[in-house]
């Protein structure tokens, strides 16, 4: 779990300011809540506060992200200091304590006084006083019970670790456990609660991977070629602020995993190709690259918003050839 140093101290006075990390980060998890992906309603937050340094916009992605990777253990810890089941607990205030308790148990360089008293200020701003001394009460409880909260152990009780400790679903958990075993089950949920490293792939329709690299250190930035894919990059601390050449689609934010599929494919130019879950386009966009922008590619997505994200990214990318249907193939 990556470790943030936060100065409190600087935000006395100006406690709940409407760009203020915490409170973007409740107002994301409450469209994640309604049914919004979370990467969209993060990037739309990120991209409406553009002038957020490059600290909040860290400590933002932190919050959001982290929240809903721990969210089983976050909540065993709070249905162990709560006096009700959390399900009765107002969700906006429940919002509140989930971020509370993911920075005074996961995050360790954020003070526990700090990460109590902002989460009681935010409940004032958003309406919520009537609950500050429960959120307080709460908070501070966790703090002084987190040494004796009982979590479930790994060998005796490995379902309830999956869903306690490690935050997988119930029904994860389960269909793991009969499919691979207690054993492979434990490493599989220990890996998905890994922070995913931050990479590129570089638009090969502009430059190659030598170019963008020796770019990214010109800027002051530390980064390496992946080791599979021949045009992705990781790049350190890359996720808070944007790399060089992104107003020209020098980019695209995609994992090695996922560059590696359009390489299985290997397109050609010609060839009329179909991308049946296409959204949010990052496989689409690759293979229009390695063809040469000479294939007929049909984008189709169950989800005609995110299907938008596939056109625009096309559009930043240079990529051509790619229509988009909203289409459910199921």
């Amino acid at each position: 779990m990556p470790l943030l140093r936060w100065n409190h101290n600087e935000y006395r006075g100006e406690l709940v300011k409407k760009n203020d990390p915490r409170r973007m980060a409740w107002e994301i998890l409450a469209r994640v809540e309604e049914g919004m992906f979370s990467d969209i309603a993060l990037d739309a937050a990120l991209n409406s506060a553009s002038q957020l340094e490059d600290r909040d916009r860290a400590l933002l992605t932190e919050l959001v992200y982290g929240v809903l990777r721990y969210c089983g253990r976050i909540d065993f810890a709070l249905s162990h200091c709560c006096s009700q089941p959390l399900y009765k607990v107002e969700p906006a205030v429940l919002r509140l304590l989930r971020l509370g308790c993911y920075q005074i148990l996961l995050l360790d360089r954020i003070p526990v006084r700090a990460a109590v008293h902002e989460t009681v200020e935010l409940a004032k701003h958003l309406g919520l006083s009537r609950a500050t001394g429960f959120i307080n009460g709460i908070l501070r409880g966790i703090d002084r019970r987190r040494e004796s909260i009982p979590w479930p152990d790994s060998e005796k009780a490995p379902l309830a670790y999956l869903q306690h400790v490690l935050s997988l679903p119930k029904w994860l958990a389960k269909t793991w456990l009969k499919e691979f075993g207690p054993a492979e089950a434990l490493a599989l949920g220990e890996a998905m609660l890994q922070v995913a490293p931050f990479t590129v792939r570089v638009n090969s329709l502009q430059q190659d991977r030598e170019e963008f690299l020796a770019t990214l250190t010109a800027a002051g930035y530390r980064a390496a070629a992946t080791a599979y894919a021949p045009e992705g990059v990781v790049v350190e601390g890359g996720g808070s602020r944007r790399l060089p050449g992104d107003d020209r689609g020098a980019y695209q934010l995609q994992d090695q995993a996922s560059m590696l599929i359009a390489h299985l494919l290997a397109p050609q130019p010609g060839e009329r190709l179909l991308d049946a879950c296409s959204a949010p386009g990052g496989k689409t966009t690759h293979l229009a690259a390695l063809a040469d922008n000479q294939a007929e590619i049909v984008a189709l997505d169950i989800s005609a918003p995110r299907l938008t994200l596939v056109e625009q990214g096309a559009r930043r990318l240079g990529a051509q050839g790619i229509s988009c249907k909203a289409w459910d193939l199921t």
